[in-house]
């Protein structure tokens, strides 16, 4: 009888862990929604700046001197500077409260620790996007497979227009769409299986500690390597793992760490707020009328019969 009892409470327990465990992954927070990371705060710490933190008065002046536009070329043809539309916020990023110079945490100059290697491939990269030769070296927004800046990819940074995302939460994906050139990016929770060989996106995986949605990604195209025209450059053997936590009902918190030792000296980090948006996403359609590409090929042949014409 006593066996019986045993028997009987183990199993209320057991039972009773499933179910308090079941309701925990119910309650997990809610990520859903539009989300902006228009701020004028930038991955580095701009020269003018020495600290991670910025006083109230700096902030200000700051954000009074910046206007989000970048000095218009004068007399410019429609779609150009004088004509386009640049979104930035106008605002500088604030983390509980306290404005930031830059999202680099660490190190502590909010600087990229490239290692000489990193900066020899960022200058490969630079001089390969010059060239009209082959279309597989043009950088990847040209050829709309991401987002200016690495905007599309993780770590996500912040450009000069379209600074929204959407988030769509499932119990077994978390789904990512910038409003920035590419389709929406999948991230699987808890399943690390996945296509073999690169993806523009990397392959993600994600998994939950505490009230934090923690997403690791590996398996970068080699196309995605600079984020240009960003300072950025990640190899396609780097490591960044994410972390969103729900620090308001307006806000997320978007950290990261950037292991890469082909091209840092160390591993890095950055965090970014995410503040919710009353604003609707639009579509970029980036392929349609994209006449960047077959304009800057055709120039290169041109350039050729030129040389060719002179010999």
């Amino acid at each position: 009888m006593d066996l019986g009892r045993s028997a009987f409470r183990c199993f209320v327990l057991g039972f009773g862990l499933l179910a308090a465990g079941a309701a925990a992954a119910q309650r997990r927070p809610d990520l859903e929604g539009v989300w902006s990371y228009a701020w004028i705060t930038t991955l580095e710490r701009p020269p003018a700046f020495t600290k991670l933190q910025l006083s109230e008065a700096q902030a200000q002046a700051f954000e009074a001197s910046h206007t989000g536009v970048p000095e218009p070329a004068t007399g410019g043809p429609v779609g150009q500077d004088t004509s386009e539309w640049w979104d930035m916020g106008g605002k500088v990023g604030r983390i509980a409260g306290r404005p930031r110079s830059s999202w680099i945490v660490e190190p502590a100059n909010g600087k990229l620790p490239y290692s000489a290697a990193g900066l020899a491939a960022l200058a490969a990269a630079r001089a390969a996007a010059q060239r009209p030769d082959n279309p597989e070296t043009r950088p990847a927004p040209e050829r709309c497979l991401m987002g200016l800046g690495g905007t599309s990819l993780p770590p996500m940074l912040n450009a000069a227009y379209n600074g929204q995302l959407r988030i769509v939460q499932t119990p077994e994906n978390l789904v990512v769409l910038t409003e920035m050139n590419v389709g929406p990016r999948i991230i699987p929770l808890g399943d690390s299986r996945h296509e073999p060989g690169a993806a523009w996106s990397g392959h993600s995986v994600g998994h939950w500690e505490g009230d934090t949605l923690v997403v690791e990604t590996t398996d970068f195209h080699r196309g995605t390597e600079w984020r240009t025209p960003s300072p950025l450059y990640i190899s396609a053997a780097g490591k960044v793992t994410e972390r969103f936590t729900r620090v308001g009902p307006d806000e997320i918190r978007y950290a990261y760490v950037v292991d890469d030792p082909a091209t840092f000296t160390r591993p890095w980090r950055g965090e970014m707020p995410l503040r919710r948006s009353s604003q609707p996403m639009f579509e970029f359609a980036c392929h349609e009328g994209n006449y960047s590409l077959p304009g800057i090929l055709a120039g290169g042949r041109q350039q050729e019969r030129e040389a060719a014409a002179k010999k």
